[in-house]
């Protein structure tokens, strides 16, 4: 593949909840075959696993604690021709597995970082404060230094309506003497709006997570 050229990347995300047994059904293997980058979480795989796919190579976070049954996991399906194209981030946090991604391929003016998240529920004894943290820290830190972040896969988040957007605050912009022309910038919801984005949630579930 040269510089020149142009490819339509396809990236997909699934919950697989156990991926060994999981790799026989044929909605698994068309979705595998249909994408050049399908991001897995859930996928119950230990260091000691080994993960085929034709024409794809597998990489792969695992749970650090140990469990007497296999849980959790994040795995990702790279097809091998793109491979030299798509680096491993190393991370010490078991909620992420980062890539950094060329921008050959996603025709962007910068290499993209795209995180796949598993982050276990709230009231789960799997969750911890420390790793959350790391990882917050993380998403700054990639969000900070590079112009593209995508951030994918399972984060057992409840949003109910909150608000997904951040309104801008009076008192700040006074107290920071920020100018109208920045205080629309930063006014993530005169975007939204003028792109005509719904700013309404609708989701069914009527709870939220509240983290500390």
């Amino acid at each position: 593949m040269n510089q020149n050229c142009t490819y339509d990347l396809k990236i997909a995300t699934l919950n697989v909840s156990g991926l060994k047994r999981r790799l026989i059904f044929p909605e698994i293997t068309d979705l595998i075959r249909n994408n050049d980058i399908v991001c897995l979480t859930e996928t119950h795989t230990e260091n000691s696993d080994i993960i085929q796919f034709p024409d794809y190579s597998y990489l792969a976070n695992h749970k650090k604690q140990a469990v007497l049954r296999k849980s959790g996991g994040i795995g990702v399906f790279i097809k091998n021709s793109l491979m030299p194209y798509v680096e491993h981030v190393n991370t010490q946090n078991e909620y992420v597995l980062w890539l950094k991604i060329s921008k050959i391929l996603t025709k962007l003016d910068e290499d993209m970082v795209l995180g796949v998240l598993l982050v276990p529920p709230e009231k789960s004894r799997f969750f911890n404060d420390e790793e959350f943290c790391k990882l917050e820290r993380e998403i700054g830190s990639y969000s900070q230094n590079h112009k593209y972040l995508m951030l994918s896969g399972d984060v057992n988040a409840r949003t109910a309506k909150l608000k997904d957007y951040i309104e801008p605050d009076s008192f700040l912009n006074e107290l920071f003497d920020i100018d109208n022309g920045a205080h629309t910038d930063l006014n993530k919801l005169t975007v939204l709006k003028q792109l005509n984005i719904p700013t309404q949630r609708y989701s069914k579930d009527s709870k939220t997570t509240q983290m500390a």
